[in-house]
């Protein structure tokens, strides 16, 4: 579990690389800060009442600030681990899942607006939801059982599907459309860093083998079930999203390829641990296929869901929520009772309910925060700020430095005084030309 809490830990900056590079070269730092703070911000929000507000059976700020949680187990939750490990672990979970909305807003939101709301969204929302799915308790004769009403319906979730992906997925289409579109929404997003989007999706798949299999809470066999599974799905969602990539627009994006594994890994999680390898490879498949329909509409929506958060993890949880409700079987895990294709009907049913009450809570809470927010602080940076770049008008200057180059225009080629030259092993040096151009198309400054 502690090996498991480190991968997990990695998923956020993956996060923040993963966006960074996909995003405009004005806005990187902002969108690696977006990420960075939720870690810092929900792990003290769940030190100090989140974790009591999901799982205490005695009360939701029993265990505030971590009382009465200890090195020794819980007699609950994580089996025989230490108390305070599986705290630890969840609040890699909590921390992620506001850092996913940031996608669909970056670049225009203010960012102290941006800091009360994943305050007051990890609070309203993640934690109730993970409350209803996850909590349990021990029962007069001392047996553990489910305490949220989702969980006692018999939902599935092993690892967050509906109460990460789901949540933060519709959570990032509200705050998309109330936020607003980017003053320069017409012109298409193009990532300014494709290594940087490698490497983010590398953590993020990476820590994603502690994210399911260690929600197992033990080395076992559902946990080698869930490892394999989490790697099968993504393969298959990279391979998907290639394929649709190059039968629409003739080329192997290897933007879209990674998100398509992306969303293969969004699709497995709530069903990592119920179904056969086999099955995963179709979670993958349809995750994959789903993100890229769901990021195709929203051209002909028009809203800007600028990082296709909203298409990736809402609708990749929201469908792997649902085939868990039908491939899920318990000569995998004997601890379930199965989904529909292996006799049990209402587990679909359960599940599409779950999905349904995640999705709609998650968009009217969000709804109502960030109006709070629009009314009160204010929500949108002004049309200067954002046309001058949000690195520049929040972080102090520019996530890359091109003065070896007399400036901007001089790395981009364009016409230009060029300064003197740098000292003797300066790094910025090496920078040329090339590293303004993206899957072979150059950016104009006006793209930048």
């Amino acid at each position: 579990m502690l090996m498991s809490s480190a991968l997990v830990m990695l998923m956020t900056p993956g996060v923040a690389f993963f966006y960074a590079g996909l995003a405009g070269e004005e806005m990187a730092s902002n969108t690696m800060m977006m990420s960075f703070v939720s870690m810092a911000l929900v792990s003290i929000q769940f030190w100090a009442f989140g974790y009591s507000a999901c799982f205490s059976s005695d009360g939701i700020f029993a265990w505030a600030g971590y009382n009465n949680v200890g090195a020794v187990a819980s007699g609950t939750y994580g089996g025989g681990i230490p108390h305070i490990l599986f705290a630890f672990f969840q609040t890699q979970f909590a921390m992620i899942t506001p850092a996913l909305i940031s996608g669909g807003i970056v670049g225009r939101m203010k960012f102290g607006s941006y800091l009360l709301f994943i305050l007051l969204w990890t609070s309203l929302v993640y934690d109730p939801l993970a409350r209803w799915m996850w909590s349990l308790k021990l029962d007069e004769n001392w047996e553990i059982t489910a305490m949220g009403w989702e969980g006692k319906m018999g939902s599935l979730d092993f690892a967050g599907g509906t109460v990460i992906h789901v949540s933060s997925g519709f959570g990032a289409l509200v705050a998309a459309i109330v936020v607003g579109k980017r003053y320069n929404h017409g012109e298409a997003v193009k990532p300014h860093n494709v290594p940087l989007v490698m490497i983010g999706a590398t953590l993020l798949w990476f820590g994603w083998f502690g994210f399911n299999a260690g929600s197992e809470g033990a080395a076992d066999g559902i946990a080698a079930i869930a490892a394999i599974n989490t790697h099968l799905a993504p393969c298959a969602g990279f391979l998907t999203w290639s394929a649709l990539e190059f039968a629409v627009h003739k080329k192997f994006d290897p933007c879209g390829a990674i998100s398509g594994a992306v969303a293969g890994l969004v699709a497995i999680t709530p069903g990592c641990a119920f179904v056969y390898p086999w099955a995963a490879v179709i979670f993958g498949v349809v995750g994959a296929a789903t993100g890229f329909g769901a990021v195709h509409l929203k051209n002909v929506l028009r809203y800007d869901d600028t990082l296709d958060s909203f298409g990736i993890h809402g609708c990749g949880g929201f469908m792997g929520g649902l085939l868990t409700g039908l491939f899920a079987t318990s000569d995998v895990n004997p601890a379930i009772e199965g989904g529909a294709f292996y006799g049990n009907g209402m587990q679909f049913v359960h599940q599409l309910i779950s999905q349904c009450v995640a999705a709609g809570y998650s968009a009217v809470v969000t709804f109502l925060i960030l109006m709070a927010l629009k009314y009160t602080v204010g929500l949108r940076v002004s049309e200067d700020k954002e046309v001058n770049g949000m690195d520049v008008s929040y972080h102090g200057g520019q996530a890359y430095d091109y003065s070896a180059h007399g400036g901007l225009n001089g790395a981009l080629g364009l016409p230009t005084v060029k300064a003197a030259n740098p000292p003797a092993g300066d790094f910025m040096s090496m920078m040329t030309p090339a590293q303004s151009t993206v899957n072979g198309v150059s950016h104009t400054a006006s793209e930048l």
